[in-house]
């Protein structure tokens, strides 16, 4: 993904390459766009949204990533709440609703149950504020992938991607990870992801209807005690899997799972003290065998 806005980092006047992720024919004042104000985008999110070129790119990113239902529910927010007719406020907070909140709705956005919830009972007596909860759910999801695209993170890190895909398969990785998603309250993602690999080895059928039930019960369905932040199809999905529970039913929860972290936490992880001082002391050990050889 870093590649695909990696004009954002591109040490020239101009973004003569800016082209890669906007339309077909882009605006040509938007392709001479500074070094100064694009490099702004990296320090503030809320300065990339105020741009109109910044708001241009960001959009035509989310369309490569088939996400910008969040960007448009979020422009619908601002727009909802420039409302001064009451009549006309109670019918935009049904519409926005209809087509972002709702479950199921054409152009659904990733909230969680609750915050559903609570904007389904604000609409019914609607006022400026009733999507500020949902609107900022949004927008945090959005922040943490524009951080991720317009951050230039240490060149001596490893490309994020397939670090993360080599990090879970170190026990000592996974622990150190673990303890660093408990300091973030998130751990749940990390405990479902490794319950779906434990349960991949199940052999028995009998155990595996019963894993299967418990792994979706604490982490899946809606309002688990443990739920992991996934959308409604894919938990629908996962409910259907469970009626012929197999190895694979959990693939897709999973994989939404794990792009989670390794978009979000991982990425902070790699910038914390704690893994820093694991590395140094990995590093350390590594000098002290060497220098007893």
């Amino acid at each position: 993904m870093r590649t695909r806005l990696g004009c954002l980092s591109h040490k020239s006047d101009s973004y003569n390459d800016f082209t890669a992720i906007l339309p077909d024919k882009p605006n040509r004042a938007l392709k001479r766009l500074s070094t100064e104000e694009a490099t702004r985008w990296a320090d503030s999110f809320d300065v990339l949204l105020s741009h109109k070129y910044g708001l241009a790119a960001f959009r035509a990113f989310l369309k490569t990533e088939f996400s910008e239902e969040n960007l448009e529910f979020w422009l619908a927010c601002e727009d909802f709440k420039k409302t001064r007719s009451a009549a006309k406020l109670a019918s935009k907070a049904q519409r926005i609703f209809e087509e972002f909140i709702d479950v199921q709705a054409p152009r659904e956005v990733n909230i969680d149950f609750q915050t559903r919830e609570l904007t389904r009972r604000n609409v019914q007596e609607p006022s400026l504020s009733c999507f500020d909860q949902a609107q900022g759910k949004v927008h945090s999801l959005m922040e943490k992938d524009s951080q991720f695209l317009t951050s230039a993170l240490p060149q001596d890190l490893p490309h994020l991607s397939q670090a993360f895909k080599s990090f879970y398969k170190g026990q000592g990785g996974v622990t150190a990870f673990h303890t660093f998603l408990k300091t973030e309250f998130s751990e749940e993602n990390l405990d479902f992801w490794l319950a779906c690999e434990d349960f991949k080895k199940t052999r028995s059928k009998t155990k595996l209807a019963s894993k299967a039930n418990r792994i979706f019960e604490e982490f899946v369905q809606s309002e688990a005690p443990r739920e992991v932040n996934i959308d409604h199809e894919t938990r629908e999905i996962t409910r259907k899997n469970l009626s012929g529970a197999t190895s694979t039913c959990f693939n897709e929860a999973q994989a939404k799972t794990r792009t989670l972290m390794e978009k979000d936490s991982y990425p902070r992880f790699l910038k914390s003290a704690s893994y820093q001082d694991m590395t140094k002391q990995a590093t350390s050990r590594g000098i002290s065998k060497r220098s007893h050889t």
